[in-house]
């Protein structure tokens, strides 16, 4: 299963870990862990990284830190910084388990470094985990984004549905509100495939005993789920102009004020977001079939964000924030 029942070291001294099951933390390691000699508890912040190892009295044993990716700085109880940890820890970053020896986290499915920000292996649910990148680690957002699995990200709070890859879930009969909102949602895409909807439910590990349910829905036009359609449409909202003509930046000229700087960051996110949402939609819901004005969109967008690429580096710009 996906939880941790002991943790053997070299001498074969077993830390059972009872407290686990049921823990709200289940998936990411902040548990109370026994041993033969004392209990330690680990305190995490709102990403679940350990940030502080301490004993059954209630005193510092190690304090944690660490860089956006993870790459861990271990203090002792007087703050001062140290090699490796003197308790053996290795509960760190979003609770995962920190590979000293080798310098990477085992994320359960894979192996990720901290220095790339990237796992070291190709995502197994492929592009169901990222729809950008089959090595992207937490969606690009490392500091409120976790992955307890190495399959996909989620947030903190989120449903096990959302994390847990589909080996987990169990088929269920679905009712009636689903198979008729799976027949809305796919009105005007050739209707229900058939075999859909499936529903599911999945353990809740934070609740042992209850379930998340969840459901699929294919349409006949589409070769991705559905879900995953309307996620790449909204992507495509928030970043394509309306007439799919992208922003430009060939028009701007350097020297760039500070505004100008600012339109040409603002340029390359919605051009990169519109490339790769319509890459996305070609690469899994239209499968061979993306016809000529999508392929010239992509194309345009993918183009556009190039040349604003190049305009920031004649010009110079470093990165400015505006909304």
């Amino acid at each position: 299963g996906i939880h941790l029942i002991a943790s053997i070291d070299s001498v074969s001294e077993a830390q059972f870990t009872a407290s686990f099951f049921g823990s709200t933390k289940a998936l990411h390691g902040e548990v109370a862990i026994p041993s033969a000699e004392t209990t330690t508890h680990n305190h995490s912040n709102q990403q679940y990284s350990i940030t502080a190892v301490t004993t059954s009295a209630g005193a510092i044993a190690e304090r944690y830190a660490y860089s956006a990716y993870g790459e861990p700085t271990i203090l002792d109880p007087s703050g001062t910084v140290i090699a490796s940890s003197s308790i053996n820890n290795r509960y760190s970053y979003t609770g995962r388990e920190w590979d000293a020896t080798v310098g990477l986290y085992h994320f359960r499915a894979r192996w990720m470094s901290p220095k790339s920000g990237r796992f070291l292996a190709r995502d197994p649910i492929g592009f169901m985990g990222s729809a950008w990148d089959l090595y992207e680690m937490l969606a690009t957002g490392p500091l409120v984004r976790i992955d307890p699995l190495g399959y996909r990200s989620g947030r903190p709070g989120d449903t096990p549905s959302k994390t847990i890859p589909d080996m987990l879930r169990q088929a269920i009969p679905c009712p009636v509100e689903i198979e008729t909102r799976a027949t809305n949602s796919c009105a005007d895409y050739g209707g229900v495939k058939a075999g859909y909807p499936k529903c599911f439910k999945t353990p809740d590990p934070a609740k042992p005993g209850t379930y998340i349910k969840s459901f699929d829905v294919f349409c006949n036009d589409l070769d991705c789920e559905f879900s995953i359609f309307q996620w790449i449409k909204d992507r495509k909202a928030a970043y394509c102009k309306v007439d799919g003509v992208s922003t430009s930046c060939v028009d701007i000229d350097c020297p760039c004020d500070r505004k100008t700087c600012g339109k040409i960051w603002n340029n390359i996110r919605d051009n990169r977001g519109c490339w790769k949402a319509r890459e996305a939609e070609a690469n899994l819901c239209f499968i061979g079939r993306e016809n000529a004005g999508h392929k010239q969109a992509r194309e345009d967008a993918k183009r556009a964000f190039e040349t604003c690429e190049d305009k920031k580096k004649e010009c110079k710009c470093s990165y400015v924030f505006t909304p």
